[in-house]
């Protein structure tokens, strides 16, 4: 839908071990809601150097590291499809796809469970959604919205659409809990609908 968030996958009822964790969950759904009627100013498909643009803004912005995009492949059938790593930081990974000049796909995965890998997972994943087209505010929104999503779902996984595309986060359980909470490793995917 242009302009609005729709929150596509969530339990309808929450399978809960305690009132304060199913309580936890219905808040986190009727979050959910409330972000599925109100508007969100995006545009359809981010051009690839309009995406680019803005992250290397941002990451100036934010004092984060610059990146580097490095041209990894060009489809053979199609030389307007190409694939791009995106470099910023040695704990995070970054790729996106670009087909006829048009952000196809964003991604970005932690490669450890350790807090900063996954903090910079997260800062890569607010950056991609402003570069995609939400205002900074909104991006950060639908992240941190992602992130909770995921943890109430038994699956560890959500997913949200917004103008022009969806957007997924999945939380990898790689350890036995910190602290309460399970470790995990998350990856952040942006999809262009076509």
């Amino acid at each position: 839908m242009i302009g609005r968030i729709q929150i596509i996958r969530h339990e309808a009822v929450p399978k809960c071990g305690s009132y304060e964790r199913c309580s936890m969950r219905m808040r986190i759904l009727v979050i959910g809601a409330m972000l599925a009627v109100s508007p969100m100013a995006a545009r359809a498909a981010a051009t690839c150097d309009d995406f680019k643009a803005a992250m290397i803004e941002d990451a100036a912005q934010h004092q984060a590291p610059p990146p580097t995009f490095r041209l990894e492949h060009v489809n053979s059938a199609d030389a307007n499809n190409q694939f791009f790593s995106i470099t910023m930081f040695d704990d995070a990974r970054a790729a996106m796809s670009c087909w006829h000049g048009e952000v196809e796909t964003f991604a970005a995965d932690a490669n450890s469970a350790e807090p900063m890998s996954v903090l910079h997972t997260m800062l890569l994943a607010g950056i991609g959604l402003h570069g995609y087209g939400l205002e900074w505010r909104q991006a950060l929104q639908v992240r941190d919205q992602l992130v909770s999503l995921a943890k109430a779902s038994d699956r560890q996984v959500s997913e949200v659409h917004v103008a022009g595309g969806k957007v997924s986060l999945v939380i990898s359980i790689v350890g036995p809990p910190r602290e309460g909470n399970p470790v995990g490793v998350p990856t952040f995917q942006i999809d262009t609908d076509r």
